[in-house]
């Protein structure tokens, strides 16, 4: 049977978390089938994370669309894997012309229902939903002979009630747990201390509902005392460099401000150095788990309801559980109901309780 499947591809476009997410969609892959080749499709500004995932032999680009089907179509591929079911992906199966194409079964209905609060029940993870892949794939006696963690989780048709299968990075340096020049240099240049806790805050979303109001991140900045030993960062893309700036001037303790200083590879790199992480419901807070850190994600207008929590052990999670919430499946321009409230009810004082647990629990104990 193993030799039915020797070339495999995977598809999924964007986003960071996304991604992110699909990294044991592979990794199960190359226990079933361990002589296959691999592919992953992707867009190229997400190739540094698809670059860690070690099951991976070969990574091609959402591009250069004419030379990209020829190249398709002469790969011979045995299983195409589409992992993000939209019309560009299914255009994409069609054309590897592979014996068997699966689909994950998004369940964006579902979802659609639960903003509307027509539905309740909740999806655990969305990667519940990519492991549904399995469950389309030919030879089930198969992978349950060889994947007896399948059934034993009833991952192909129920939600997973623990962690069983969280998405991992595989940075090399991290393995070899060297730093590199360009990190002793990057300490270097911003003047980080080695003897201190360093903590990354990513304030940013992809959109303002998501977000965590900047003064109460100042206030908690604020509230940490200097005994506590922390140096606080502010990480994000350039598009969060506002949001750092206005974090920053109401601190006392200045955080450091490195938004828009790392490309993605360089960003995976200097976060395995980091000893905890604080964000919103955003990618970085999917690469913080994957990495194994100590984290607290904040949840406003999305909730972990809908399948977005961070899949870590070591993460802590502050949402409300408002009638209104989720009110929106990927985040909004602001708060329909105009007061916001999953947010701001969440005060700085509750967010530092938390971190002083995670600091006790999680950060200092290690």
């Amino acid at each position: 049977m193993k030799k039915e499947i020797n070339k495999i591809l995977i598809i999924r476009f964007s986003s960071l978390g996304d991604i992110m997410l699909t990294e044991p969609i592979p990794r199960l892959l190359r226990e079933l089938y361990p002589m296959a080749e691999i592919h992953y499709l992707t867009k190229r500004a997400f190739a540094p994370i698809v670059a860690n995932f070690k099951s991976i032999d070969k990574i091609l680009f959402w591009e250069y669309k004419a030379k990209l089907i020829k190249s398709l179509r002469a790969d011979n591929y045995d299983l195409t894997v589409d992992l993000h079911d939209k019309i560009n992906s299914c255009l994409v199966k069609k054309l590897t012309a592979a014996r068997q194409t699966v689909t994950y079964k998004k369940q964006h209905l579902r979802r659609l229902l639960m903003t509307k609060k027509i539905l309740k029940e909740p999806i655990y993870s969305t990667l519940n939903l990519y492991l549904s892949v399995f469950r389309q794939i030919k030879q089930q006696k198969y992978i349950y002979e060889k994947l007896p963690l399948l059934k034993k989780y009833q991952l192909l048709s129920k939600n997973i009630t623990d962690i069983a299968l969280p998405a991992e990075l595989f940075p090399k340096l991290v393995l070899e747990k060297q730093l590199s020049k360009y990190i002793i240099d990057t300490f270097e240049e911003f003047n980080i201390s080695h003897k201190k806790t360093l903590i990354g805050i990513f304030p940013g979303a992809s959109f303002d509902s998501k977000q965590y109001p900047a003064s109460y991140l100042s206030n908690f900045i604020n509230n940490i005392p200097a005994t506590w030993n922390c140096q606080f960062v502010l990480l994000g893309s350039h598009a969060d460099k506002f949001v750092c700036t206005e974090i920053r001037k109401n601190c006392m303790q200045k955080p450091i401000d490195m938004s828009g200083f790392f490309e993605l590879d360089k960003l995976i790199e200097f976060m395995s150095h980091l000893h905890g992480v604080i964000s919103n419901d955003s990618g970085p807070m999917h690469l913080a788990a994957a990495l194994g850190k100590p984290q607290i994600a904040i949840f406003g207008s999305t909730h972990t309801s809908l399948g977005f929590r961070p899949l870590n052990k070591k993460a802590q999670i502050l949402e409300q559980n408002l009638r209104c919430q989720p009110c929106t499946l990927h985040g909004r321009k602001e708060c329909p109901k105009r007061h916001f409230r999953c947010m701001k009810t969440i005060n700085s004082k509750e967010l530092t309780l938390a971190f002083k647990e995670l600091l006790e629990e999680e950060i200092l104990c290690n």
